[in-house]
């Protein structure tokens, strides 16, 4: 009896063990993208770029910097700010904390949303953005690509507004929808990108490396 009780106790051991070193590398996992996690901020017409650790548990300040860099008074094209991140770690929810902030809903004009996949289909995002810009009616969803994007940039112009495209995937789906948005006569205006790709992120400026 007291070797069958001895066997279970060191079976019992090595349970415990087993999960403590599965509990440690959990918490590793978490440090490690918490750490590897930023959020990157490049414009068009320069190469600064704003490299902040992300911290999905205490992120006032980060909200904060960047409900400030998307109000901050500036001239040109309009500003490019990525959310970059591997994905379950709260960069929809961030976006989706600064577009409804306040500060946010006094600055810009125009706001738009549209959540993007892998299987992008560009009609349906513009049509996405439309319903925020302008008076939808059945019509509109039948009209093609060409003449939607006509309309997305006509209900911008001249108009400070900030887009946001959750999700973007690739390079090709931003030179896609990037052309509808117009760029003369929008200062101030922004475009905040969410995207589990760096390389997406760095694609404001391809002839400078950022990283």
């Amino acid at each position: 009896t007291r070797g069958k009780v001895f066997k279970g106790l060191q079976q019992l051991a090595k349970y415990i063990d087993h999960v403590w070193k599965e509990s440690t590398k959990i918490q590793d996992k978490g440090k490690q993208v918490s750490k590897e996690s930023l959020v990157h901020e490049f414009s068009s017409s320069t190469n600064d770029i704003l490299n902040v650790n992300n911290n999905m548990v205490g992120r006032d300040d980060q909200r904060k910097r960047l409900v400030e860099d998307l109000t901050g008074s500036y001239s040109g094209e309009p500003k490019v700010i990525s959310i970059v991140g591997m994905g379950g770690i709260g960069k929809t929810t961030l976006a989706k904390e600064v577009y409804n902030h306040e500060s946010i809903l006094r600055c810009f004009d125009v706001r738009a949303w549209a959540t993007l996949s892998q299987q992008h289909n560009i009609k349906e995002i513009l049509l996405s953005l439309l319903q925020s810009t302008i008076k939808m009616d059945d019509t509109v969803k039948t009209r093609g690509e060409a003449e939607l994007a006509d309309m997305l940039q006509k209900s911008l112009k001249r108009k400070r507004y900030l887009i946001v495209l959750d999700d973007i995937w690739s390079c090709e789906v931003w030179d896609d929808v990037r052309q509808c948005f117009p760029t003369e006569d929008n200062a101030g205006s922004c475009i905040l990108l969410t995207t589990r790709n760096n390389e997406v992120a760095c694609y404001g400026d391809t002839e400078k490396a950022l990283w």
